[in-house]
Parts: structure tokens; C-alpha cells; sequence
């Protein structure tokens, strides 16, 4: 049977474009070469047509495109411009090529080439289909609609014409690369290598219309405003700035400190900086840097090459030529730029002399980085770490913003002034604002920073706030702009950056009067909408970043942090300022205070648990819920008859660690008899994320733990878990469970289980006459008298584990051979036997229905025990079977007898019950007559 050959991908590819009514045709991937008839090397460069007549002999014919394909299988794939989409116009490419100019220092970035286009048409290039090059370039494709003037056909942008240099129409008569093409590079040509992608949109979605002004400025062949271009700017260096004579020795040192130190977190920022966002904030660090150095703050050798040294360590595709031209970018504007030293001077002096409550941070605050306007208000002590139980502080507090308020305006005002005027530009702008106070999270939604935690519950009021501030921000930008003055004046003072943007015989635009109309445009629904949602990827973290130190819980006033000191044994604890590092998201509801007491809640425990070890085990599983850890791998049920303080023990440390503990359904645990399908959604479990201790209520009568599930929860591993509407994620087990229960419900009998579950008797009950209706409340008040209890509960754990107290030992055995009565039917009516000694598989079970009938042993559900139940908890307890005639239990005697515990009528013997508890009471079973 013949089969048919498939095309290569690529092939496949360029089928799938003729089927959108696209021709295309294949394009060399390489540089290659041949010799003619004369003897000389013609070089057929990449990215030229493979076919003789180019892009003439474009098609959307299947047939010859497989063709094509399967004599060149890895060809590029080009696309014929000019055609008409539908009732949509001609299709054609704004081709937007970056470039540097090694001479002169010149660059075009994406973004300025954008910016010149769109100040040039006086309007937005609109969102559409886009490819990126593998030169870092962009092709927009756009649409030439019907009725708007003449076709437009290939342009090439340059210093002549009225296009911005390298920006290019590629049109009727032109083609383009389009993806997945991969280009092989080419020495001789100069071609790119890497791959054609999609920057957005894919080859299926709909491309936009231009505006009108954009199909204008392209039909249009004339020269640009102005006649010749204007002589690029020499490269100059400002001198240094001598220091303000305000500014003494002390004060000098200080600033030279804080220079320092920003000097070091932005070669961290550009060390970090992540693809997509690489080159801009090396323009950034280094124009920052550079204002230090003009300031005289710092020195510029040291500076220039800490810079440079930390842009080769992250150069992501860029060369070392590149890497400069970018630095010298930023570097050129902040040297013109010098910081005002007396505004910083004026901020440290201000921190120096602010009273604090605690110890004073020796850190000085970053100067490069702005403090965006933080969501709710902040703690202002970022103080050094408090010592406690001989822990010694060694980690920093976390750096303020940089500066008072007004600095720290300023300098956002400044940098966002020169953001694209797009609503990428004011994602950046949000970021830029208010990038260290927010985190998305794609599983979850927006984290807000609120001082203390990463606040999930009041996030989105929370961004959207900080977008309105953001976009009515824009005008401020517009004012610095305005008032830096004209900088095409032949007078024009440093710094100026306002300039004429368009001008008729009737107004005069300036640069900064667009910044002002483009704030009022961002100001309607649509903008603000997307720019929260176009600053996700900027700001994006994962579930397993947040509170992924099980041993750090916040409080009201302090993180606290259990651990083992270097060089001892002896757990301690320590106190730390709030930090957005930690990537906290939970808050405990009370303070720590060494000096509190809680005479109350003594009194009230010594009279419900007056055994000391009990009240000891309580302290320590309650401490051991403050952290994170699962290693006791334990799961606790409190029992007891009502009235006995079980539940206001419980609710008061649940009340107390907060956020850290969370109530769940019972149903949550039992057995319901149906397993969750592998893509359920899980928003019960995924509730229990960072959670440290979880608390569930009395289950109904006969319910049954899942045992499978009590062994997931306990054992440490991840579970894959997810909200309802939301991708699945990895959570992090972090909690211990603790139910409370009058009725007692059923356990698996299997080792697994029953090392996990501990029974906790609580056997004091409370007269009513004696019952405080206010004691909870009385409690809470003593909430850190109570904290001081289960820290050092918790210490006592980590020294010794959990203790054990004779009474939790003997409930919890009680417990287990309640729910095994299997065990106890072995323990009175079977005795280990000789290896060869036998009994009938279906005798043993029917003598066993028999025992568990006269012991009133019933199966939760109301039916019999069955047989397969019953052969399988025989072999979990390691009995083995033989098959001969009928399947027999080996080496095992049978002590009992059916006739034992029912008659001939299943009636139960009732005159039997004595003799019938004592294993030794009756001779072994003939084989042959079991009843």
C-alpha cells in the first residue's frame, strides 16, 4: 500500500498560510554559493527567493508548495504583501529594525523608532499581528484599507525621506519572512540567525487596519520637516560637580555610602534582570549611576566598570558592543543630570534624627530606587534584628525606598517621562510607581504589600487604586517635561527635553502637551483596564515563593523566627523586621510581648487537662503549629463528651496564629466512597496553601477518616491542588490537622495510620453552673501571655519531639483496637497454629460473622462483613493462604466455633459471653467440624 510523504514542518507551515489565502514561497536559510559559467563566485545570499522569479511566482497552490518543500524541506517561508484580506484591504508590513551605530555611538531602539513614528502621525500604532526577527527586529502587519489613495508599495525609511530612519514599508511588490522559519545566518550577507516568531497574535488572528495617518505618512515620498536632518550631538562630558558647601566631612561619608550601596543593588538589578527587560534596565542603572557620579558622589571609573562588569555577567544575546551602547546611553543622559545631593542630604539627616522604638538600622536607604506610594501604610522601623533566647541577629532589615516622599515623586516623575506614550508604557509606568508593592501570581491573581504581609484579599482594590494614580500621574510627567524647557533653543538650558512635535500656521504642539493629552486618554476604561494585566509578566512569582520558610511565622509586630543558632544544639528564636523578601503572605492576630502573662487561661487549663504532661503535650502541639513543619507527621483527635474546654482550647490558638490557621469541612477527610477525578478542582485543599494549622468539627456518627488522605496530609508531599477556575499548582503541605469530636470516628487498622493519629482525652466535664460564657473572650485578651506558652511549647519540640503522656498512649491504643475488630475476633477465637496446621478460608469468615454478631460488631454501613473485606485485612495482617481443594488459612488454629456465638437459627447465644472472652476457655476446633 503506498503512503503518502508528509512535508517537512516547514512545509506544513506554509500550507497552512495558502489555506488562509496567503501566497507564499520558499527563501534560502543559509548564504550559499555557486560558480557561473565565467568562472567567478556568485553568492546567493540568505533570505533570497530559492525560485527564479521571487516573489512574482508566490502562490497558494498546495500542489506546488509540497513541492517546493520537499525539494528544499528546510527553506524559509516568504510572504507575498499587497494582497487583499477579504473586505479588509491590502496587506502589508511596517518592518521596525533597531540599530547601532559603532562610529558614532548612535542607537535606535524598538521603542524610540515606535515613538518617532507615532510623534510623527501624531497618533498610536494600533495593537496587531507582529513577528520578531532573529536581528531583534519587529514586522507589524497591518492593513491598507480599501478607498484610502494609492497602493501602497516597498519603502525604505532614511535620512531623505519622510519615514523615521530604519523603519521600512514592506508592501505591493515586497515579502517578509514569517514564522517558524529558521534563519541559518550568513557571514557574507549579514543575515541574522535565529528563529521568526510570534510576538503577538498567531498566524490565524486578525490583523488590523492602519490609521490614516499612517497610511499618509507612507504613501507620502517627500523629504522630512526640516530639510536636512539635524548633525548628531558629539558626545560630551559634564564636569563633576563640586559638593554643596552645606554638606560637611560627616555628611560627605554618609553620601558616599549611600552612593555605594545603590551602586551595588543596581549591578543586582542588572545581574537579575530578566529577558525582555534586560536592556532597559541597563539604560536605567547605569543613567542613575552616572547622576551619582556627576553629583560627585562617587567615582567614575569604579562606577563605569562595576557597571559593565555586571551587564557581561547577564548579556542574554547582546555582544560586548552592544552591551556599551546601551550603557552609554543611560550613562550620557545621567551624567548631564547630576542628583541634588542637598535633597538627599536633607533625607538622611531627617532619618538620622527620627526617634525610634526600637534599634536603629545602620542601612541607609537605596538611592537608586525610588519608593513607589506603598498600598496601605507601611512600618516605618525597619530596625536591626531583635536578639532573643541567645539567637543573634544576623540578617538585614530591609531597605527603605530611597529617600523622603518628594525625592522619591521626582524621580519616578523623571524616569516615567520618558516611557513610550503606549499602554505598555504605562504598564512600565505602574511598575516603575509601584513595582516593589505588588507580585501576580497566575494560580492565585494580584499580592499587595501592606507593611507587614503579602496581602491576597485586598489586592485588587489595591492595584486598582495605584493604576488611577499611576495614569493621573502622566500629568506631572508632562510638567517636568514642560518646565525642563525647549531643547531646541539656541539657548536652551541643560537637561531641557520639551520640544515641538507639530506645528501649523494656527498652534504649536509640544512634546510635552502629548504626555498631558496621552494622561487624559489613559484615564478611559479601556486603558486602565489593560494595564494591570500588561505589568503581570513584569511582576510574575509562583505559589512555592510565598511563605516557603516553615519556620518564620509574622506577628502583629515582629516576624519571628525559630531555628538552631550556629555552633549549639539548643533551638532558640529570634525577631525580625517585616521584609518583602520573605514573600510572607499570613498574619498572626497577636503581638509578642516577653513580659505577658495569662493567669486566666493557666486557671482554665489546669482544670480541663489537670495532668501537667497533658498540658505540656497541648503547649507543644500548639507552638509546633506555629511553624511549617510536618515532621511528626501526626494528625490529632480531641475526644471527650461535651462541656469539656476541647473546643475553646482549640479556637484560641486558631484565633491566635490568624491567618495561619484555617477551619475545614469534615468532609474534607472522611471517606465519602467516591475518589476526586485527576482535573477536579480542589478549593477546599488549595484554601489550606500556607496554612499551619487546620481545625475541623465534630463528624457524623459511623463517618470514616480517608486513610489514603490522612497519609498525603501527614507525609510531606506536595499535592497538586487548585481553585475553582484556575491552573492546577504544587502545594507545599504545611499544616497540621486537629479535629474535635464527641463521637469518635473510624480508622483504617493498618500501620501507616496508626502511627499518625494521636487521641487526645479531654475527660473533665464542666457543671454548667460553672461555665464562663466570656471565657473565650477573656482568653483572647491574654493572646501573648498565651503565645509565650507555645513558643516555648515549640522549643520543646524542636529539643525533644512531641511528648508522649501515658494518657494520649492509652486512649489512642483503645482507639485502635476499637476499630480493629478483626484483631480482637484473632485475639479470643485464633491461635498461631504449626506451619501445616489448617484452616477453610470460608469456615474462618463464617465463625467471624458468627463472633461479630453475638459482639454486636457491625459493619458501619448496617450490612455483613464481607468475605472479601475479611480476606483482605487477613492478609494485611500477614496470614497467608494455600489452595488445595478450597482456599485455606496456614498456620493458624481456630478456637472457636459458629455454635459458639449463634445456634442453628443465627439467634445469638447469649449464656456463651463469659466463656466466650477467654481465648483459653475452649480446646482447639476439629477441622472437620468447625460449627
Amino acid at each position: 500500500m503506498a503512503t503518502a510523504t508528509l512535508p517537512s514542518p516547514l512545509g506544513v507551515a506554509a500550507l497552512q498560510y495558502a489555506r488562509r489565502g496567503w501566497r507564499v514561497f520558499p527563501c534560502r536559510e543559509r548564504d550559499d554559493s555557486y560558480q557561473n559559467s565565467a568562472g567567478k563566485r556568485v553568492l546567493l545570499k540568505a533570505k533570497a527567493p530559492y525560485v527564479r522569479h521571487g516573489v512574482d511566482e508566490a502562490t497558494a497552490d498546495e500542489e506546488q508548495i509540497k513541492a517546493w518543500w520537499k525539494r528544499w524541506p528546510e527553506a524559509m517561508i516568504g510572504l507575498a504583501l499587497g494582497d487583499a484580506q477579504d473586505d479588509r484591504g491590502n496587506l502589508f508590513v511596517l518592518d521596525f529594525d533597531p540599530r547601532h551605530d559603532v562610529e558614532t555611538g548612535e542607537e535606535w531602539t524598538l521603542e524610540s523608532l515606535k515613538g518617532e513614528l507615532e510623534a510623527l502621525t501624531d497618533c498610536q500604532l494600533p495593537t496587531s499581528l507582529a513577528v520578531r526577527t532573529p536581528s531583534t527586529g519587529v514586522h507589524v502587519y497591518l492593513t491598507q484599507p480599501e478607498g484610502s489613495g494609492e497602493q501602497l508599495r516597498n519603502r525604505a525609511g532614511t535620512k531623505k525621506n519622510n519615514l523615521p530612519q530604519h523603519v521600512d514599508v514592506r508592501a505591493k511588490g515586497g515579502y517578509v519572512i514569517v514564522p517558524p522559519s529558521y534563519c541559518y545566518g550568513g557571514v557574507e550577507s549579514g543575515a541574522a540567525e535565529g528563529q521568526y516568531r510570534w510576538l503577538r497574535g498567531k498566524a490565524d488572528a486578525a490583523v488590523v487596519a492602519a490609521p490614516d495617518a499612517v497610511i499618509a505618512l507612507c504613501q507620502t515620498k517627500g523629504k522630512a520637516a526640516g530639510g536636512e536632518p539635524a548633525p548628531r550631538r558629539e558626545e560630551t562630558v559634564t564636569p563633576i560637580r563640586p559638593l554643596p558647601a552645606s554638606i560637611d566631612a560627616e555628611m560627605a561619608a554618609e553620601l558616599r555610602k549611600y552612593a555605594m550601596r545603590g551602586l551595588d543593588l543596581e549591578c543586582q538589578d542588572i545581574r537579575a534582570a530578566k529577558s525582555g527587560a534586560r536592556n532597559a534596565e541597563l539604560n536605567n542603572s547605569a543613567l542613575k549611576i552616572a547622576s551619582l557620579v556627576a553629583a560627585g558622589v562617587l567615582d567614575a571609573t569604579i562606577a563605569r566598570s562595576s557597571i559593565e562588569a555586571a551587564a557581561r555577567d547577564n548579556p542574554g544575546r547582546d555582544d560586548d558592543a552592544q552591551l556599551l551602547a546601551t550603557i552609554e546611553s543611560g550613562w550620557s543622559a545621567g551624567i548631564e543630570r547630576p542628583r541634588d545631593l542637598e535633597e538627599i542630604a536633607s533625607a538622611i539627616r531627617a532619618r538620622l534624627s527620627r526617634p525610634r522604638s526600637r534599634p536603629a538600622s545602620s542601612q541607609q536607604p537605596r538611592p537608586s530606587q525610588a519608593a513607589a506610594s506603598s498600598p496601605a501604610p507601611s512600618n516605618d522601623d525597619n530596625g536591626a534584628p531583635s536578639s532573643h533566647s541567645g539567637w543573634s541577629g544576623d540578617q538585614e532589615a530591609e531597605a527603605g525606598g530611597g529617600g523622603d516622599d518628594a525625592e522619591d515623586q521626582a524621580a519616578a516623575d523623571d524616569e516615567c517621562a520618558r516611557y513610550p506614550l503606549t499602554d505598555l508604557g504605562n504598564a512600565e509606568r505602574f511598575r516603575r510607581r509601584f513595582g516593589r508593592d505588588f507580585l501576580y501570581v497566575p494560580e492565585w491573581g494580584w499580592l499587595a504589600w501592606d507593611g507587614k504581609r503579602w496581602n491576597r484579599d485586598q489586592a485588587n482594590g489595591l492595584v486598582a487604586r495605584a493604576v488611577y494614580d499611576t495614569v493621573r500621574a502622566i500629568g506631572r510627567e508632562a510638567k517636568l517635561v514642560e518646565e525642563s524647557g525647549d531643547k531646541d533653543w539656541p539657548d536652551a538650558k541643560p537637561g531641557a527635553r520639551d520640544f515641538v512635535v507639530k506645528a501649523t500656521k494656527t498652534s504649536v504642539t509640544m512634546y510635552s502637551d502629548t504626555i498631558r493629552a496621552w494622561g487624559r486618554t489613559s484615564e478611559s476604561a479601556g486603558h486602565l483596564a489593560c494595564i494591570a494585566r500588561l505589568a503581570e509578566p513584569y511582576l510574575t512569582a509562583r505559589p512555592a515563593d510565598f511563605d516557603a520558610d516553615p519556620m518564620m511565622i509574622n506577628l502583629l509586630n515582629w516576624t519571628l523566627e525559630f531555628g538552631t543558632p550556629p555552633g549549639t544544639n539548643e533551638p532558640a528564636f529570634r525577631l525580625l523586621p517585616f521584609n518583602r523578601e520573605h514573600r510572607i503572605t499570613k498574619l498572626a492576630a497577636v503581638e509578642w510581648d516577653p513580659d505577658a502573662k495569662c493567669p486566666i487561661y493557666d486557671r482554665f487549663l489546669g482544670e480541663v487537662q489537670p495532668d501537667p504532661e497533658m498540658r505540656g503535650f497541648l503547649h507543644a502541639w500548639g507552638g509546633y503549629n506555629l511553624t511549617g513543619s510536618i515532621s511528626a507527621q501526626k494528625f490529632v483527635l480531641n475526644y471527650g463528651e461535651g462541656a469539656n474546654g476541647k473546643s475553646t482550647w482549640v479556637d484560641t490558638v486558631a484565633w491566635m496564629i490568624g491567618d495561619y490557621s484555617r477551619s475545614c469541612g469534615i468532609e474534607t477527610f472522611v471517606d465519602q466512597g467516591r475518589q476526586r477525578k485527576g482535573g477536579d478542582a480542589t478549593p477546599d485543599l488549595a484554601a489550606l496553601t500556607g496554612r499551619r494549622m487546620v481545625r475541623t468539627a465534630e463528624p457524623e456518627k459511623g463517618a470514616k477518616f480517608s486513610d489514603g488522605l490522612i497519609k498525603a496530609l501527614t507525609g510531606g508531599e506536595p499535592m497538586n491542588v487548585r481553585e475553582l477556575n484556575m491552573p492546577f499548582y504544587e502545594m507545599i503541605v504545611t499544616f497540621k490537622v486537629t479535629c474535635s469530636a464527641n463521637i469518635k470516628p473510624q480508622i483504617g487498622t493498618d500501620h501507616g495510620i496508626k502511627r499518625r493519629v494521636r487521641l487526645v482525652p479531654w475527660d473533665v466535664i464542666i457543671p454548667d453552673e460553672r461555665q464562663d460564657d466570656q471565657l473565650t473572650a477573656k482568653l483572647k485578651a491574654e493572646g501573648s501571655g498565651i503565645l509565650n506558652h507555645l513558643i516555648q511549647g515549640c522549643l520543646a519540640w524542636m529539643r525533644d519531639g512531641l511528648p508522649e503522656p501515658e494518657a494520649i498512649k492509652e486512649a489512642t491504643r483503645d482507639y485502635q483496637e476499637e476499630n480493629d475488630p478483626l484483631g480482637r475476633f484473632l485475639g479470643l477465637c485464633v491461635a498461631p497454629g504449626k506451619p501445616e496446621e489448617r484452616v477453610q478460608s470460608s469456615l474462618l469468615y463464617d465463625i467471624f460473622r458468627a463472633w461479630a454478631k453475638w459482639a454486636g460488631e457491625e459493619n458501619a454501613s448496617g450490612k455483613p462483613w464481607s468475605q472479601k473485606w475479611f480476606t483482605n485485612q487477613m492478609k494485611l495482617k500477614g496470614h497467608k493462604t494455600i489452595q488445595s481443594n478450597t482456599i485455606q488459612w496456614i498456620g493458624i488454629v481456630a478456637l472457636k466455633a459458629v455454635r459458639d456465638f449463634v445456634d442453628a437459627e443465627g439467634n445469638v447465644i447469649v449464656e456463651q459471653a463469659t466463656s466466650s472472652h477467654s481465648p483459653s476457655s475452649s480446646a482447639a476446633l476439629d477441622p472437620d467440624d468447625p460449627y
